[in-house]
């Protein structure tokens, strides 16, 4: 996990999670240190162990959040998959994302042409 090179979602005080991408990974085991490319910088993490690593830095999913309808069908389901994947549907104007059985729905604060006009209704 969080290899050179690999896209990832690292914590950040403004956004909760930020993509970056790890530029360097040093250590094993214990006092692991890395450098992961954000569009803020570069930040430079340090963990004890690898189960650190696992809980501060989480693998990005390739492909169009937008398009996907079902968070079940991610590859990597994690908090900050589950909220990149919501806000870029909400910000298209897809309020409503499915998780398995269960539909979440984003409350936009704005009216939503074919949301709820009788089309929509009687489906």
């Amino acid at each position: 996990m969080a290899q050179p090179g690999e896209k990832v979602w690292v914590r950040d005080g403004a956004e909760v999670w930020a993509p970056g991408v790890v530029e360097a990974r040093t250590g094993a085991g214990g006092a692991i240190r890395l450098s992961v490319a954000t569009k803020r910088g570069t930040k430079n993490l340090a963990f004890a162990t690898d189960q650190d690593v696992d809980e501060d830095v989480k693998r990005r999913n390739d492909g169009d959040p937008r398009s996907c309808e079902d968070l079940i069908a991610l590859p990597h389901l994690h908090e900050p998959a589950i909220l990149h994947v919501l806000r870029s549907r909400a910000s298209s104007g897809l309020i409503y994302t499915n998780v398995g059985a269960i539909l979440l729905a984003v409350n936009p604060f704005k009216r939503l042409p074919g949301v709820y006009d009788d089309a929509a209704v009687s489906e």
